[in-house]
């Protein structure tokens, strides 16, 4: 293998998406601190009760000089790093701290004129007027000032029960959202999250080795990990967790259930787990391992001579493991690869340097990335005596971001792979962690990357040269293309614009080919991990690899010529049996659309951009839009195409920079020139908005790609109302075959009565009751769904679910989960109830299953 390049620094970034947890990876450069704080009190005696603007209601406590040292060291590197310096003077700093504020739930905040002025959804208000020229001592003592308020209100939010953040101190909070503010990858990490950021990094962490998702509100395995303790245990895929230390994991987030199945090497943790229906619940007692996680998967396919590397992140050692997978493969074809297929897909970036030496495995000679900020620093191949000269094809999807992208635009520009899936998720800016005290840190955008050909990647993304979009054969038209089809870096909030470097004038006209194909309906969620499941499914992309790989073997049996090793050569040579996949594809999706939906999605020629005149009216004959918090309702967009140009393709997006706004995209299909359409657009009044309003962009797409110059944007107002609070109570009731009342024994037949306790003033009406089984064939219920009309205010109700014991009990008390939904709740209530049971004699059955090694 090449040798391979030490680098000072190891960048990285990361989109944040709200599907599963993805991993971060960054290089670190310490900070020293003590300076900075002998630095302070050198500055101590410029007071500012001596400058025209004085501090008020602050004492010089210990509190507030660590604030002003640490507020201090992240202005440093801000105006030493930040990649774009303009940004980071003291008067813009002030307006981006601002900015933040505004965008925290609970806050409004502005700073116009050198007045800045900021409120809480208590009512109080801060007013700062500060001078035309402000002073590094004056930004540091405004920070603080707006921070301690931030302190106060947060105290009194809890008090009266009122939305409330993250639990950081105020200063840690106005930085932080000074920071996403800045743009929407910098941000204050905590001790936690530097954590798992590191181990992240090294690909390795203390814990069980289990990859889980949440399903149906529970602790659900995915698969377990090679050479884990999970696997030895004999977990298995779609196991459930019901409780991690006595700790029950239903309702929990995936990030809280996740915190209690990491920890230390040689620390033990007892699971209870669910296995298959009809199967007795079992109690592991593990021993937790540093689990090494690879990040490289070969996967199978039906043409045994290609091979395909799936990998899920940069790790530190990736570039190792997919040289591995290669001389592998190697040894068991006798030295033949008819092609590889590099699975891109959903791989969210990781460390900058494994990217480049990625590439480098398959680039001869010549830049693979060029990243530019305060300084400019040019990544280039190095001479392999390993020749990897066999046709590569790279797929990637809407998911794929940073390092992945930078894999794919090098290979791109070089012409050493052919890029197949949907456009990347455009995140072209490089972040570096700085450690910082009490094992918090900094991580800041230093950088933006360029492909070798000077095409930057940020907003953009790597535009595939085969464009397979699916459609998802959803029941309604909305997110049709997919739920997260929008959802990439030009919609994070904030994000950097992307700058080409330079613009050669022999850069490819991407795509070269573009198909949509049916795919079954778009039921993933923020909370599980469908990608497995998709990829189980027919692969269009894959086979759209092989298609291409079979026509090369089929010109060339044995080496393809030097002169014609390039991927538009290859491209073209198997323009045919692309374009007779893409067509049949196509024309599936346009009949399914048109069946379904009445939909013409037919191809035609695209119309000139710079002659699009759409007009889109939102809630058409209203003055504004308020909608009750928590309820749904149906409202209108009437859209007119004011050009001259019929618009194939068309749909209409609406998307929100708040992250609990959903987006929504509905197809509209031809759209002739003077036509005008009523859409009817559903909405939905999240019950979390503290500032009871958002803004809905609306937007014209053409063949499934954005018009950013067509978007509308509108303010929905929310209506603020009452909720209804409730508390279970569980007992049983009924019980015949028993000998103790009160609780489950083996084989008896019983009632799960739930009695809720309306706790509120006002009425909770049209209830939807769901138990869910946590124990196993240990009961079985006989109906698990019921329904309530109302529970008057400061009343009460129950319902019971009969169900029959299994013949064994193995606990002393069953678990049940509780769903409770009504529009007259803020949120689901998700609970765990339980009774009393009465183990069976039988001791074998309840004993514990440990191990260790």
């Amino acid at each position: 293998m090449r040798h391979q390049k030490k680098r000072k620094i190891y960048r990285v970034g990361l989109p944040q998406l709200a599907i599963y947890p993805l991993i971060l990876a960054a290089g670190i450069l310490s900070f020293i601190y003590s300076p900075l704080l002998n630095e302070f009190i050198a500055r101590g005696s410029e007071s500012p009760a001596n400058s025209p603007w004085a501090i008020s209601n602050i004492r010089m406590s210990e509190s507030y000089a660590n604030d002003k040292v640490f507020s201090y060291s992240i202005i440093k590197i801000l105006k030493n790093y930040y990649v774009d310096n303009s940004r980071v003077e003291n008067t813009q700093i002030i307006g981006i701290a601002a900015d933040g504020l505004d965008n925290l739930p609970g806050y409004s905040a502005t700073f116009e004129h050198n007045k800045f002025t900021a409120s809480s959804i208590l009512g109080t208000k801060i007013h700062l007027e500060l001078p035309d020229l402000i002073s590094d001592e004056l930004l540091l003592d405004t920070l603080l000032e707006v921070s301690k308020f931030m302190e106060v209100q947060q105290k009194k939010a809890i008090l009266n029960s009122y939305y409330v953040l993250e639990k950081r101190s105020g200063i840690e909070l106005l930085l932080n959202a000074m920071l996403t503010s800045l743009d929407a990858h910098s941000s204050l990490l905590t001790a936690q999250d530097f954590l798992e950021l590191k181990q992240g990094t090294e690909g390795a962490f203390g814990g069980l080795g289990i990859l889980v998702g949440v399903k149906n509100r529970l602790l659900t395995v995915i698969k377990p990990l090679a050479r884990s303790p999970a696997l030895r245990a004999g977990i298995k895929e779609r196991d459930q967790i019901v409780s991690i230390d006595d700790q029950k994991t239903f309702g929990k987030t995936l990030d809280q259930l996740i915190d209690h199945m990491r920890g230390e090497p040689g620390s033990k943790v007892s699971l209870l787990i669910n296995g298959a229906k009809n199967s007795l619940p079992r109690r592991l007692n593990l021993t937790r391992e540093i689990i090494q996680v690879d990040s490289v998967e070969v996967k199978d396919n039906p043409d045994k001579s290609v091979l395909h590397i799936f990998i899920d992140t940069f790790s530190a050692k990736t570039s190792r493991e997919v040289y591995t997978a290669i001389i592998n493969f190697r040894k068991k074809n006798h030295g033949y690869i008819k092609g590889l297929i590099l699975d891109l897909r959903s791989n969210p970036g990781g460390l900058l340097d494994q990217a480049i030496q990625v590439a480098d495995l398959f680039i001869e000679e010549g830049p693979i990335v060029s990243t530019k900020g305060r300084i400019e620093e040019i990544e280039t191949a190095e001479k392999n005596a390993d020749q990897l000269d066999f046709p590569i094809a790279v797929i990637l999807n809407n998911e794929s971001a940073s390092a992945s992208e930078i894999v794919a635009g090098s290979l791109q520009d070089h012409q050493r792979a052919i890029i197949i899936g949907q456009p990347s998720f455009g995140k072209g800016s490089v972040q570096t962690i700085f450690e910082l005290p009490e094992s918090r840190a900094l991580k800041l955008t230093i950088a933006r990357y360029y492909t070798p050909l000077g095409r930057s990647i940020q907003s953009k993304g790597i535009i595939p040269d085969v464009w397979l979009q699916p459609i998802y054969k959803n029941a309604k038209n909305i997110n049709l293309l997919g739920k997260n089809h929008y959802i990439n870096e030009s919609y994070l909030h904030n994000s950097l614009k992307g700058v080409d470097y330079y613009t050669p004038q022999n850069l490819p006209q991407l795509p070269v080919f573009k198909g949509y194909y049916l795919k079954n309906a778009d039921e993933s969620t923020a909370e599980t991990d469908s990608r497995d499941e998709e990829i189980k499914e027919q692969d269009h992309e894959v086979e759209t690899a092989l298609l291409i790989f079979e026509r090369l073997r089929k010109i060339y049996p044995k080496d393809i010529p030097i002169e014609t090793n390039k991927s538009t050569h290859w491209l073209a040579l198997a323009a045919n049996d692309v374009s007779r996949q893409i067509s049949m594809m196509n024309s599936d999706s346009q009949d399914w659309l048109l069946d379904n939906f009445g939909l013409d999605w037919r191809a035609a020629s695209k119309p000139n951009k710079s002659k699009l005149n759409f007009k889109i009216v939102f809630n058409p004959g209203a003055k504004q839009l308020a909608i009750p918090q928590g309820r749904d309702i149906e409202t209108k967009i009437a859209i007119v195409n004011q050009g001259r140009d019929m618009i194939p393709r068309a749909s209409l997006f609406l998307g929100s920079e708040h992250s609990n706004i959903m987006p929504t995209e509905i197809l509209l299909g031809s759209f002739k020139a003077g036509e005008s359409k009523i859409i009817p657009v559903p909405l939905h009044g999240p019950s979390d908005l503290p500032n009871l309003s958002f803004k809905v962009n609306s937007m014209i797409s053409i063949d499934s790609e954005p018009i950013q110059d067509l978007t509308t944007e509108s303010e929905i107002f929310i209506s603020k109302r009452s909720y209804g609070e409730l508390f279970p109570e569980s007992s049983l009731k009924n019980e015949i075959g028993g000998k103790v009342d009160g609780a489950v024994e083996a084989t008896e037949q019983a009632e799960l009565k739930v009695m809720l306790k309306n706790s509120s003033k006002m009425k909770v009406k049209d209830l939807k009751i769901k138990i869910v089984n946590l124990s196993g064939a240990q009961v079985g219920f006989l109906t698990t769904e019921a329904t309530l009309s109302e529970i008057n205010s400061l009343g009460s109700s129950s319902i019971s679910f009969p169900f029959i014991a299994g013949s064994k009990i193995l606990e002393k008390t069953l678990d049940f989960g509780l769903i409770v939904e009504s529009e007259d709740l803020q949120n689901t209530l998700s609970t765990n109830i339980s009774v009393s049971s009465v183990p069976s004699s039988n001791k074998n059955s309840s004993k514990s299953l440990n191990l260790s090694h």
